[in-house]
């Protein structure tokens, strides 16, 4: 019931902040075919340079050694780390909604009576 009810409420926000999300995956697929098109990268190149970027995975088989490149990378990493963030700052989120929702909290507080004086 409890994971169900998760999924639920992730999907919702989700949906509702789908605009923002799709910005900032659209913004790495955009500036990773500009980073293939400056390096002389294939797409798929370049797309898997961006998402190991935006992922901060980083393994340093593919790098740029352009400049502006460089700087590309950066956007990239700045706009994985935002969209990290936010699909973070949503579980999390979700994870509380749905704890509430059905009465996690409240059966916690039957075993764990001591660790939950303060809630």
């Amino acid at each position: 019931m409890f994971l169900l009810t998760f999924f639920k409420i992730y999907a919702v926000i989700l949906w509702k902040i789908s605009p923002l999300v799709s910005f900032l995956v659209l913004t790495i697929v955009f500036l990773g075919w500009r980073l293939s098109k400056r390096e002389g990268w294939s797409f798929s190149r370049g797309q898997y340079c961006a998402f190991i970027t935006a992922t901060t995975v980083g393994y340093g088989v593919i790098h740029p050694t352009k400049p502006k490149s460089r700087f590309l990378s950066i956007l990239i990493a700045v706009n994985g780390l935002l969209l990290t963030g936010i699909l973070v700052a949503l579980a999390y989120q979700s994870l509380q909604m749905a704890a509430q929702y059905t009465g996690l909290v409240d059966d916690l507080r039957d075993y764990f009576p001591d660790l939950t004086r303060a809630m």
